[in-house]
């Protein structure tokens, strides 16, 4: 009986998976069961694991932020598990931080939540894109911000916003380092 549980677990996922039910139901033995024995056996399905590229590690660093885990998957033709544990490795987010939420502009402009919440509701940001709610992510494009900067002014103070981030939105480059965008 070990012998043809060990043989069972040669295979991908899905090959295991078929051997285990075609097992359970030869000898009435439950699949969970039979997957305990192989787990205290230290088997397990043997999944061909593809090694990550110099392109495809590339590709993850610049879209992660920008697309959801499971866009990126879908472009590298990998499991979504596989892009957490390659950004976990990378020590980056996978949160998708296009454009801007409330508490983003709150903090670069200086001021309280709703000061911000205040220009959503006039229309001064644009549409927002997302939902709201407790825990929403409401995110307002970058074009609407500048456009917000260049057209009210009037609504905030130069001297509480995030100087570098002002400059840059306003003339294309992150001024602590002079590196155009």
């Amino acid at each position: 009986m070990l012998k043809e549980l060990r043989l069972a677990y040669v295979g991908n996922v899905r090959e295991v998976s078929k051997n285990l039910n075609r097992i359970a139901a030869r000898t009435g033995i439950s699949k969970q069961r039979l997957k305990e024995q192989a787990r205290k056996c230290g088997w397990r399905s043997q999944t061909e694991r593809r090694p990550w590229t110099a392109a495809e590690v590339e590709y993850l660093g610049e879209k992660l932020g920008t697309l959801s885990s499971t866009r990126i998957a879908r472009d590298l033709h990998r499991s979504v598990a596989s892009i957490q544990i390659r950004a976990r490795k990378m020590q980056r987010s996978l949160r998708v931080s296009e454009g801007y939420n409330v508490s983003d502009l709150a903090e670069v402009f200086g001021v309280a939540h709703g000061r911000v919440e205040s220009w959503a509701r006039r229309g001064l940001l644009g549409r927002s894109a997302g939902h709201g709610g407790h825990g929403g992510n409401i995110r307002f494009a970058t074009v609407n911000v500048v456009r917000f900067i260049k057209t009210h002014s009037s609504e905030y103070d130069l001297n509480r916003v995030d100087q570098s981030w002002f400059k840059g939105m306003l003339f294309g480059f992150r001024a602590s380092d002079g590196v155009s965008a």
